[in-house]
């Protein structure tokens, strides 16, 4: 039996996705439910967050923004849980701050906010960037 014939039509889900192949049969099943529900469940057993991110990464320009508001949202986990994160995750998350639907822009946004906490090495250096504006005037 497959994970979408076990998730109910009436959005119960008595199945427990808590192993990479069951996940990978919900991430690309195409249905946003199933995609959901998998990104959601992930979060407690994967132990590969780079795995993990990039199916993440994935999800972020999915057409149902749940599904971008959780992939974001996601990221953002990864970053609190495995103190982990990396430069590329931010750039993907700074996009989304301008997506239409508010509730995408703000997980994209809070995200990066858990990012810049969590993951010392992407701390957002105000000093440098300040240096780099007076740079580019300058020049």
């Amino acid at each position: 039996m497959t994970v979408a014939d076990e998730i109910h039509k009436d959005g119960q889900f008595p199945v427990l996705i808590d192993n990479r192949e069951r996940a990978v049969e919900a991430l690309d099943s195409g249905d946003p439910l199933h995609i959901k529900y998998a990104l959601a469940q992930i979060t407690y057993f994967e132990r590969d967050w780079q795995w993990f991110q990039d199916q993440c990464l994935r999800f972020l320009h999915h057409e149902d923004h749940q599904v971008r508001a959780l992939a974001a949202g996601k990221l953002g986990d990864i970053a609190i849980i495995h103190k982990q994160s990396e430069q590329k995750v931010i750039d993907a998350l700074e996009v989304l701050l301008h997506d239409p639907v508010p509730e995408v822009a703000v997980s994209a946004e809070e995200s990066i906010g858990s990012i810049r906490h969590y993951v010392p090495s992407l701390r957002e250096n105000r000093f440098k960037r300040l240096w780099v504006k007076i740079v580019r005037r300058s020049g």
